[in-house]
């Protein structure tokens, strides 16, 4: 049986769909344990990006067998590493300076970004299904903040 066909079924949706919940509850509970921490904000972000490379080296290594010698980070490698980096250095700075709640809103319009920027400076074409998504995370955004407004 395909990968595809044990996806469809009931089975087969089980374990991705859980993962996905477990991935929203740890994305949920994880700014409030940043404010918990007798750390400043930047600490915390090293700290949440170092506690788990050992874990991510030894997937890569599983996944990629053993490294090559003379094996380099691409340039767009590098690129998003610091993104990535910058996106924590600011997410972290702004839940120690403003809500949880308003920090993890702003932080989940990344999408949004994403595709503008890589419409506007790389000239990557925007499919409907891209569209069709970014409308319901909007939707979905504009529910939550309403929420929080009233």
């Amino acid at each position: 049986m395909s990968s595809l066909n044990r996806l469809a079924t009931p089975e087969g949706v089980l374990a991705p769909f859980a993962a996905l919940v477990a991935g929203a509850v740890a994305m949920g509970i994880s700014p409030i344990f940043v404010r918990l921490a007798d750390v400043g904000p930047f600490t915390s972000a090293f700290w949440r990006v170092a506690l788990a490379l050992p874990l991510l080296y030894a997937w890569m290594r599983l996944a990629d067998g053993p490294e090559r010698s003379g094996e380099h980070f691409s340039k767009a490698t590098i690129l998003a590493g610091l993104a990535f980096a910058g996106d924590l250095f600011f997410w972290h700075l702004s839940i120690v300076h403003t809500s949880v709640a308003n920090a993890t809103f702003f932080a989940t319009t990344a999408p949004i970004w994403v595709v503008l920027f890589g419409w506007l400076l790389f000239r990557q074409g925007v499919t409907a299904g891209v569209l069709a998504g970014l409308a319901l995370c909007m939707t979905a955004e504009r529910r939550c903040w309403r929420k929080a407004l009233n």
